[in-house]
């Protein structure tokens, strides 16, 4: 059974809004309409939506930096708490947090479809900052995380615990979504 459609990530990315279920992201989503042939500003051409696609949680879903793919798509990255379905389309694959919050990333092809989605955290909060991705199709997601976290989104596990409050994490997935490697940094403080 599909979730509520809660979030969408035009919303999330534009916004940088928090949604729980039920609730729309505020303030609402404006629509964008295409500009009339010729009409684009100065010598960008017309603004049009190419298309939307809405990530399903129970909670709270939130994404926080979105990158374009080599030739052509995104990646989006946010953090999310309960549940989050991957799949936009009326399929399903349904991930649920191992904590306070964990950390999605999610590729799309220029049409919208859906190429990968990996998830990983602890019992603690994790979240990301914006990311970056390579001329390879790799992605570069930080972030920080708390206490003890599983930092391998596969179904291996590296557990890592952070030195103090919150530690950074930087992490390089392969341009299929799987993890290449991961480095951890911090003090006794919080470090981000």
């Amino acid at each position: 059974m599909k979730l509520p459609r809660v979030v969408r990530i035009v919303a999330l990315v534009v916004l940088g809004s928090a949604c729980r279920r039920g609730e729309p992201a505020e303030p609402p989503l404006p629509v964008v309409e295409p500009a009339p042939p010729g009409e684009g500003v100065g010598s960008r051409p017309p603004v049009a939506t190419a298309w939307v696609r809405v990530l399903e949680g129970t909670d709270q879903v939130r994404g926080e930096g979105l990158a374009l793919l080599p030739g052509g798509g995104v990646v989006l990255a946010g953090d999310f708490f309960g549940s989050l379905d991957c799949d936009p389309s009326p399929g399903e694959d349904l991930r649920v947090s191992r904590g306070r919050s964990d950390v999605y990333v999610a590729a799309f092809d220029d049409g919208g479809r859906r190429r990968w989605c990996t998830t990983f955290g602890g019992p603690g909060s994790e979240v990301v900052a914006p990311l970056a991705v390579g001329r390879d199709g790799d992605v570069i997601v930080a972030g920080r995380f708390h206490e003890t976290a599983d930092l391998d989104p596969g179904v291996a596990e590296d557990l890592r615990s952070s030195r103090g409050a919150a530690d950074v994490f930087v992490s390089r997935l392969g341009s299929n979504g799987a993890r290449r490697w991961t480095r951890t940094l911090g003090g006794a403080g919080d470090d981000l």
